[in-house]
């Protein structure tokens, strides 16, 4: 990837919300959308999963690695559901 963007998410979102918005951002521009929401890095890819599938991986991330964790909504091989 050569180049991404990177949002802030305003205090007190969803982030179901935000995974639609950022889901659409990247879509709609063709490029990865980064932000962090409470502590997890979270990429947003173009054509990527849906957003309902991204929030259930940042719970995961969340409950797997608190602090520092990561998840993305890219699709992985067979999707694993990992990442």
């Amino acid at each position: 990837m050569t180049i991404w963007v990177t949002v802030k998410a305003a205090a007190g979102s969803r982030i179901e919300d935000v995974a639609q918005m950022t889901s659409d951002l990247a879509n709609r521009l063709g490029i990865a959308v980064q932000f962090d929401f409470n502590d997890v890095s979270c990429w947003a890819e173009p054509e990527g999963v849906s957003a309902e599938e991204f929030a259930l991986r940042w719970r995961r991330a969340l409950a797997a690695g608190g602090r520092n964790a990561s998840c993305t909504n890219r699709i992985m091989p067979a999707d694993s559901g990992t990442g």
